[in-house]
């Protein structure tokens, strides 16, 4: 384990478990205690050599054999799962907006109005929203009369957001898929497609959003909230995307096999580019709610409301 700037950067699985264990050890759950802790490691590659395209197929099966090394998962049995995966994901849907407390309900309210404000976009207007998780957005979304189509791959979140909404009166469309199935096979049009802390998990994510182009209509946008984009190649990705190797994305990969990308905000605008869309970057005014990148078509201006 070697020291540098306060971050431990460690090169084998053996310290790296070590580092990792005993933070578990210090939070049982894994809070903000630990997420600082975890924050400060970082693993290093000793010998990394990448293919220089980072949009061919040997770059990506190269990123699928470094999840698979830092997991010790299948990349082809991400969406699989195993019971402890499902277990940590159904303990944090358990704890969502109807038990939590005023001030996490609040919080998710001030993520979801920053959202709103960003896409810019009319009450009636058709979203999808990839990756829903237990439905946090998805309500509010639906609250402010928008028509909301959840894609929501884990069945114990999907029937949580059905619950969820019934309580509530609100009119979802809720789809228990993988968002990449989904957006294969779909032949529905929406206005806007939203990712909340979503789209990092889809190693196949230009596939994804080239798929996605034909679904969103020529005057739609993309949304992306709470995803890891840098502006800068740093420790945690020396790479224009791929694994991050930060230690809070390390925990979740060795100990539940979550997939943990990470992107360049470079290589994100040239992909979206390549597509024929423009990307925005937009700073969010709320402490609790991570920066929004939205993307409109090229052809067209994007212009958030004011607050």
């Amino acid at each position: 384990v070697y020291r540098l700037r306060g971050v431990r950067f460690v090169d084998n699985l053996r310290d790296l478990d070590r580092l990792l264990e005993d933070i578990s050890k210090r939070y049982p759950v894994f809070d903000d205690g630990a997420i600082a802790e975890s924050s400060k490691i970082c693993y290093r590659w000793r010998d990394l050599k990448l293919p220089k395209d980072d949009g061919s197929i040997e770059y990506a099966r190269a990123q699928a054999d470094m999840y698979q090394y830092l997991s010790g998962k299948d990349p082809h049995d991400l969406n699989q799962g195993d019971r402890e995966h499902e277990a940590v994901r159904d303990r944090h849907c358990a704890g969502s907006l109807d038990e939590m407390s005023s001030a996490m309900a609040e919080r998710q309210q001030t993520v979801a109005g920053q959202i709103m404000r960003a896409m810019n976009l009319p009450p009636g207007s058709r979203i999808v929203e990839l990756g829903a998780g237990c439905g946090d957005v998805t309500r509010e979304l639906a609250h402010a009369g928008y028509r909301v189509t959840a894609v929501e791959i884990n069945p114990s979140y999907a029937e949580r957001i059905r619950s969820r909404m019934e309580q509530g009166g609100r009119d979802v469309r809720i789809l228990n898929q993988d968002m990449l199935d989904f957006v294969r096979t779909s032949s529905d049009e929406y206005d806007a497609a939203l990712f909340v802390a979503s789209f990092h998990h889809c190693l196949k994510h230009v596939e994804l959003l080239k798929y996605l182009s034909e679904r969103i209509t020529q005057e739609g946008i993309l949304c992306f909230a709470d995803e890891p984009v840098f502006i800068a190649e740093n420790p945690f990705l020396p790479y224009s995307w791929g694994v991050r190797l930060d230690g809070q994305s390390l925990y979740f990969m060795r100990r539940y096999g979550w997939l943990e990308l990470g992107f360049q905000s470079s290589y994100l605008r040239r992909v979206l580019s390549q597509l024929g869309w423009k990307m925005e970057w937009r700073g969010s005014r709320a402490e609790a709610c991570a920066d929004i990148i939205v993307a409109g078509r090229k052809h067209r201006s994007i212009v958030a409301k004011a607050g």
